[in-house]
């Protein structure tokens, strides 16, 4: 846990992270509804022309999420105590369960007393290959 909290909770580029995620997604979004309102075709994912860079980014961007999840799950577990670390940690568990390790989640529902909806196995697709990979 020691390691975790001088790289993860001490990082000085933690911050960035989060507006840069912030940023990134309002992005996403801003693209995909202006594809939308100029009818340019049916989703802006499926667009020949863009569909690499959309999934390139999406992947970026999950990948963050993932990063900012795993860094609050860490601050709950070894900055919190008492009510505020319980109710935080059964906000992560119901909300980004299908995005924390399992040791991280197993810790959380220990902390909250929450367990996590059903696993389901995700699937990320590979960019450019059409191919898609699955784990859990």
């Amino acid at each position: 846990m020691s390691l975790a909290r001088k790289h993860l909770l001490g990082w000085a580029s933690r911050e960035a992270l989060n507006e840069t995620s912030i940023r990134m997604f309002h992005c996403i979004a801003a693209c995909s509804r202006l594809y939308t309102q100029w009818a340019l075709g049916s989703v802006f994912e499926d667009d020949a022309e863009f569909c690499d860079e959309v999934q390139s980014n999406r992947l970026v961007f999950d990948v963050a999420k993932a990063a900012i999840v795993t860094i609050a799950a860490i601050n709950v577990i070894a900055e919190m105590t008492g009510e505020a670390q319980k109710n935080d940690a059964a906000k992560l568990v119901s909300s980004s369960s299908h995005i924390l390790v399992k040791s991280l989640l197993k810790r959380l529902q220990t902390i909250s007393g929450v367990k996590a909806l059903a696993e389901e196995p995700t699937t990320t697709k590979v960019v450019g290959s059409g191919a898609a990979s699955s784990s859990s």
